[in-house]
């Protein structure tokens, strides 16, 4: 099998520069170069939304350049900006508009749900004689969903932000011999810069400071 057949990309990322050069923080090690820059607050208002910066979350721009004849396996979970790794664009999404991040669902396996009643009992005569005492109770019941038919509406988005532009911008990931780039979402740190990008590669780690 050759090497080309073996490739899968599963995002679409943003067109490289022409070498890892023209980025402000770069380097070459054995097997690749790498590339990446802070994307300016004006520039990711204009692509994706200023909530982004607004709201503690910086966005940098990176670049991998296999060499020729090698493939790279590409995981935005490589990276680290200071301490902090990389959010799926998934993940930022969902931070941005203050919910749990959501997780692919299996339409074959139904939805379990737990409801709770509360009441009032009135006191009453029993058949065989006596009276029951009156007072809240509480009961609980468990039911069976519509697989499929997934949990409650979420509320309205808090942002103008949307998932597929962050999917549509984040950097390249799979098995690829061509170079790949795109942008990473990290939470602010407390540094105002410069910042230490990590890449763990598989081959080789790589440190970059971004000004």
């Amino acid at each position: 099998m050759g090497l080309s057949s073996a490739l899968l990309l599963i995002s679409f990322g943003l067109q490289p520069h022409a070498s890892s050069v023209d980025y402000p923080s770069h380097d070459t090690v054995q097997g690749f170069a790498i590339g990446a820059t802070v994307v300016p607050a004006s520039e990711v208002k204009k692509r994706l939304s200023e909530d982004i910066t607004r709201k503690g979350y910086i966005v940098v721009e990176v670049a991998l350049y296999p060499e020729s004849g090698t493939a790279l396996d590409v995981s935005i979970d490589d990276f680290r900006l200071e301490t902090s790794r990389a959010m799926s664009p998934a993940m930022l999404d969902a931070r941005l508009n203050g919910r749990k991040p959501s997780h692919p669902r299996n339409p074959n396996i139904p939805d379990v749900y737990t409801s709770v009643t509360v009441g009032y009992e009135s006191a009453r005569d029993n058949v065989g004689g006596g009276r029951q005492r009156g007072g809240v109770y509480t009961a609980t019941s468990v039911g069976v969903g519509t697989p499929g038919a997934g949990p409650a509406p979420m509320p309205p988005r808090q942002t103008d932000v949307t998932l597929e532009r962050l999917e549509d911008h984040s950097l390249t990931e799979g098995r690829t011999a061509k170079p790949v780039a795109g942008y990473l979402y990290f939470p602010k740190t407390k540094k105002k810069g410069p910042y230490e990008l990590t890449y763990y590669g598989k081959t080789e780690q790589v440190k970059l400071t971004l000004p």
